[in-house]
């Protein structure tokens, strides 16, 4: 864990000075020779969007700024290579190093089988309302989960505790860090697999296990 906090924060260190760099090298040369910089800044910020994506958006994202980062070596090539511009390709292709390090998924998954009884759980204040404009509990029930919508005053840990001990034999939760922290636990304390449903704001625990936090569906069928 200390080594990915080690790379998000040399990320965003080195990520940062790369662009304050990029920027500078834009208003000194305006308006001639700007294509490299601004190509070098543009892949910076794709690269960055693409790494806290997964799937499709990744690594098309990520694709893009290989485009744009190989456009941007071929203009320093052709205009001469400066110290200048060399220092900034090697602060972003350490930025993307290191977030890719800080993003890495940190947690083996172990394969389980399909659970026969599997009760999803799912707080629909979370994320603005996010799992009812995804229709999550709909797309839930046509799989067979049983769908446990909170109300307010519901004590999440009393339900699934009773959840369990009516038979469920799979536990999902869809809602913020908080939530999936109770559900989690609870399974892990019962040995039954669990699923995380990132339909909260941030989804801070869906990106420390390797879940796609945009793809609330495909969690589900995951």
């Amino acid at each position: 864990m200390t080594g990915h906090r080690a790379a998000a924060a040399g990320s965003l260190a080195v990520g940062g000075l790369t662009v304050a760099w990029a920027l500078y090298l834009l208003v000194r040369r305006w308006p001639l020779d700007v294509l490299g910089p601004a190509l070098l800044l543009a892949a910076a910020v794709i690269a960055w969007w693409a790494i806290r994506r997964r799937g499709v958006r990744r690594a098309g994202g990520l694709a893009l700024a290989t485009g744009l980062l190989i456009g941007a070596v071929l203009e320093v090539l052709g205009q001469g290579v400066a110290l200048a511009d060399l220092l900034t390709i090697a602060g972003a292709l350490l930025a993307v190093a290191l977030a890719r390090k800080a993003y890495a998924v940190r947690i083996p998954l172990p394969r389980v089988d399909p659970p026969r009884a599997p009760v999803l759980f799912i707080n629909p204040r979370s994320g603005d309302g996010r799992a009812e404009r995804t229709g999550l509990a709909d797309a839930a029930a046509e799989r067979g989960l049983d769908v446990v919508v909170l109300q307010p005053g519901d004590d999440l840990n009393v339900l699934v505790e009773d959840a369990v001990a009516r038979g469920a034999d799979g536990l999902a939760m869809a809602g913020g860090d908080g939530s999936q922290a109770i559900v989690a636990r609870i399974a892990a304390a019962h040995g039954l697999p669990y699923a995380c449903i990132p339909s909260g704001t941030r989804n801070h625990f869906a990106l420390d296990l390797g879940v796609d936090r945009d793809d609330d569906i495909g969690a589900l069928d995951a």
